[in-house]
């Protein structure tokens, strides 16, 4: 079969499908469970605890840069499940994603907007690895916290908390909340502005005086 001929496929089985630009690099793959990341020629595992079958995709440079996955079972009665949508900054992490959990009888979905560092995503994976070297002790665990704050602040969401509670909280560049409006689970809505110590300042309707 020459290159400009096309197969037509009735039905096809396959546990994952890499789709790759005419130089070889990949944009896209689907997957029954979705591959580690690889950054640099280096190997990391992703996060999620369940497998999760889904789609990626990766710029022209073959940076991943986004994905859409799903996952979901039943253990000791209870439905362990998860899924997601994620657009990522060129080089560098998810900054808007939507996704869902369930776990332990609690749930929680939305929107969520983020901050990202301006240097490659690269350069904060080795220092991670760098701090992963160190010797156990408070020292490293220093490091890894004061890493996982560089690592991105949430700014912005917007969905349902696993109180029940519908919300949209708007958070300064530090990730500390300063608006928050929200409709609770009994259905009483409030409009509350917060200092950066997360004490409410105002409030709408007011607090009432005890």
């Amino acid at each position: 079969m020459s290159e400009t001929e096309k197969a037509r496929f009735t039905e096809i089985d396959v546990e994952r499908i890499n789709v790759r630009a005419p130089d070889g690099t990949v944009r896209m793959i689907i997957s029954h469970q979705l591959p580690d990341a690889v950054v640099n020629g280096k190997t990391y595992k992703r996060s999620h605890s369940l497998p999760m079958a889904g789609l990626l995709f990766f710029n022209n440079e073959g940076f991943e840069c986004g994905g859409l996955w799903y996952g979901g079972r039943t253990e000791n009665g209870q439905p362990v499940a998860g899924s997601g949508l994620t657009w990522d900054r060129y080089n560098q992490q998810d900054i808007v994603s939507i996704g869902y959990y369930e776990v332990n009888g609690r749930r929680g979905y939305g929107v969520t907007v983020f901050d990202r560092p301006e240097y490659p995503f690269s350069d904060f994976a080795a220092r991670v690895d760098a701090a992963l070297q160190m010797p156990d002790g408070p020292e490293k665990q220093q490091v890894l916290n004061a890493l996982a704050r560089e690592s991105g602040t949430e700014r912005l969401f917007m969905g349902r908390t696993e109180d029940g509670d519908a919300v949209v909280q708007i958070n300064d560049s530090k990730g500390r909340p300063r608006i928050r409006m929200r409709v609770d689970k009994d259905d009483i809505p409030r409009l509350e502005f917060l200092d950066e110590h997360g004490a409410v300042v105002y409030s709408l309707p007011p607090e009432r005086e005890s």
